[in-house]
């Protein structure tokens, strides 16, 4: 079934859609050999909070973090961990941040070329 948007709830798509570019491209700057998975969240985290949000992922059905981060050999829901250095993908991890926020600013587009806003 299709659920069709109002303006005001587009409106909040929007913000936030723009407060995870802003986190994604925070947590990029730092992503370098060495950093750990729990630094990335912890950074993230500080970012969505500092632009008046919460994130979604944390304590939903128990998950512990903001960022769902998986290396190396582990495929999906990956908890941060100060254990688990960055060693491996770090372009491929930065390379995905980038698409993600290029994603975000082309939906903006698009809202904005055909869905009129009263």
């Amino acid at each position: 079934m299709i659920y069709y948007k109002n303006s005001e709830e587009i409106e909040h798509i929007k913000e936030s859609s723009l407060i995870v570019a802003k986190a994604l491209a925070e947590v990029a700057r730092i992503i370098k050999p060495g950093v750990t998975t729990h630094e990335l969240d912890k950074r993230a985290e500080t970012c969505i909070r500092d632009l008046g949000a919460i994130p979604a992922f944390k304590g939903y059905r128990g998950f512990p973090a903001t960022l769902c981060v998986s290396i190396n050999e582990c495929v999906v829901h990956g908890i941060p961990s100060d254990r688990v250095r960055m060693v491996i993908l770090f372009r491929s991890i930065a390379a995905l941040l980038k698409m993600v926020s290029m994603a975000i600013r082309l939906i903006h587009f698009l809202w904005a070329m055909y869905i009129p806003m009263s």
